[in-house]
């Protein structure tokens, strides 16, 4: 099965295609114990492209998914080729979005739409004033 769940900070802010149908990210995952660690004993940061399909979804991403909110998301493994200028084949390879949400809770920063962190255990507290959708 190609299915994957990863947790991760925008590293950009959702960018959507002239048709708005489709939109393109960048999520900053770092890799999981025990393949967290590069030689240097550095942790390790993917950043991986998302892309979202729909009218909808990704109306609703470009409105919310903005650099360094930290979002948890699923979605499958794709991988697209195309040729370039040169005729040269170039591969891409992207996580086709499936479904995400909000991996912590809107907090009291001082900008607009910031985000606070989690608590130790990986929860936040929430409730429906927090949600940017009823």
């Amino acid at each position: 099965m190609n299915a994957g769940h990863y947790i991760g900070r925008l590293s950009k802010d959702f960018a959507v295609s002239s048709s708005g149908k489709m939109g393109t990210g960048t999520v900053a995952v770092d890799r999981p114990f025990p393949f967290n660690k590069g030689k240097d004993g550095g942790k390790i940061t993917d950043f991986l492209t998302i892309k979202i399909i729909g009218e909808e979804k990704t109306k609703r991403a470009e409105q919310y998914l903005r650099k360094g909110v930290k979002i948890a998301f699923s979605g499958i493994t794709c991988r697209d080729t195309s040729k370039d200028d040169q005729d040269n084949w170039k591969e891409f390879n992207y996580i086709m979005v499936t479904d995400w949400e909000f991996a912590e809770s809107k907090g009291s920063g001082s900008e607009p739409g910031s985000y606070s962190q989690a608590d130790e255990g990986g929860f936040v507290d929430a409730n429906d004033d927090d949600l940017p959708f009823k």
